[in-house]
């Protein structure tokens, strides 16, 4: 059976409600006060937060100038690669001349 969009859609929304209950019934039966819950999940998010930021500032630094690197090495191997592919045909074409009953091709 082929899965569908609308099913996976329905597996979504079930799993996000089930953690929107489970995330009430713990704030309902929590050992801590309200307060201090809501304390601890803002240092909580704060946290993540501050994380997330450094995360994204190694990335910036560190992966972007080598993506950028290794694209631009890619590409000038991919560019030479061409290049010299079509002068290597042209050379053939030169030497053996055309193989098929067409005309040769002009240079």
């Amino acid at each position: 059976m082929r899965l569908h969009k609308s099913d996976s859609m329905l597996k979504s929304i079930a799993l996000l409600t089930g953690v929107a209950v489970g995330a009430v019934f713990a704030a309902l039966f929590a050992p801590k006060s309200g307060k201090e819950t809501r304390d601890d999940l803002a240092k909580l998010i704060n946290d993540t937060i501050d994380s997330s930021k450094e995360e994204a500032v190694e990335i910036k630094e560190n992966v972007v100038p080598n993506l950028r690197a290794h694209v631009k090495e890619v590409a000038d191997h991919l560019t030479g690669s061409a290049e010299e592919a079509i002068d290597t045909t042209k050379t053939t074409l030169k030497q053996t001349g055309p193989k098929s009953r067409q005309l040769p091709a002009e240079s």
